[in-house]
């Protein structure tokens, strides 16, 4: 299976994570996620999409954290205390998520996973216009961000996880690429130099879809990580 599919399969394991308990039309419009078929959501469902509910809208299969795990033969991992544990996620996206704390716990709680040790969010760069449900960048970076969040948590439960959000959207001819920059430059200057191994320079790396161990299921987020 293509590494496209695999991302929308596991995404759309994010798409319940707020039925039921839109309590504003911030949270409303958050979903369904980005890359589904518009008017398609699994809203009011009482738990995870299942396969032939999938199937029937995007024809593929849904995958749980704890399949993904498996497909990556991670657990051995775990057992090691491999799990992401002493080291901190970053995923940088414009504008962020107002739902992204509700979010995680609802899809923590659906899947059986522990709450990571931490989830901050910064705006190194400059405040982030409220949301407006009506700005279709804004709903899908809302989308984007808690589906990074989630499988990046789903991947590496024990990592701590840092949200940078710029606020500038993204565009074709290069719009908001410097804010987006500038804010993988903050994140790097203050990290921890502790916490890197002895002669190695940190860099932010963008990660990639399904590939950086999961990291960012879209392939917008990044992390901090030695090279």
């Amino acid at each position: 299976m293509s590494a496209r599919k695999i991302v929308l399969a596991t995404a759309a394991c994010t798409l319940f994570s707020a039925a039921g308990a839109a309590a504003s039309s911030a949270e409303a419009a958050v979903r369904p996620a980005s890359g589904f078929p518009a008017g398609h959501g699994f809203t009011g469902a009482a738990g995870p999409p299942t396969s032939a509910e999938c199937m029937k809208a995007l024809g593929i299969a849904c995958y749980s954290p704890r399949q993904v795990q498996q497909a990556y033969d991670l657990p051995p991992l775990y057992a090691k205390g491999l799990d992401g544990r002493g080291r901190t996620i970053v995923i940088i996206n414009p504008f962020g998520s107002p739902t992204l704390r509700h979010d995680l716990r609802v899809f923590d709680r659906a899947f059986g996973l522990p709450a990571p040790p931490s989830l901050r969010v910064l705006q190194p760069v400059g405040k982030v216009p409220p949301f407006n449900p009506k700005n279709p960048a804004m709903v899908n970076k809302a989308a984007e961000t808690t589906e990074d969040v989630e499988w990046a948590h789903a991947i590496a439960p024990g990592a701590d996880i840092l949200v940078a959000e710029t606020p500038v959207a993204e565009t074709a001819a290069g719009g908001g690429f410097p804010q987006f920059m500038a804010a993988e430059d903050y994140v790097i200057r203050h990290s921890d130099p502790a916490s890197r191994p002895a002669g190695l320079r940190p860099r932010l790396r963008l990660a990639r879809p399904a590939v950086a161990a999961g990291a960012a299921a879209r392939g917008q987020g990044a992390a901090v990580r030695p090279e």
